[in-house]
């Protein structure tokens, strides 16, 4: 009964563990906005990553890991 309940005990914490696993958030972004003149801005994102993580190129191809994507809204009027 011992043997039992510590492989129970050992499946819910490796299931926990595992489950936590994906919601990891390493990257931190910051945006911040400049106005140039009426009719022009700039929009500047800057990104902080934890160590030990990495943001691949967005010309990898089909082979490879997921390439880094920016993704927004379709605005009226804006380039």
């Amino acid at each position: 009964m011992k043997k039992i309940s510590t492989f129970i005990l050992l499946c819910v914490i490796a299931t926990l563990n595992l489950a936590t696993a994906q919601m990891h958030n390493p990257v931190q972004f910051k945006h911040e906005f400049k106005k140039i003149s009426d009719t022009e801005a700039q929009l500047i994102f800057t990104g902080t990553i934890d160590a030990g993580w990495h943001v691949y190129s967005t010309k990898l191809g089909a082979d490879g890991p997921t390439e880094a994507t920016f993704n927004s809204e379709k605005l009226i009027g804006v380039e």
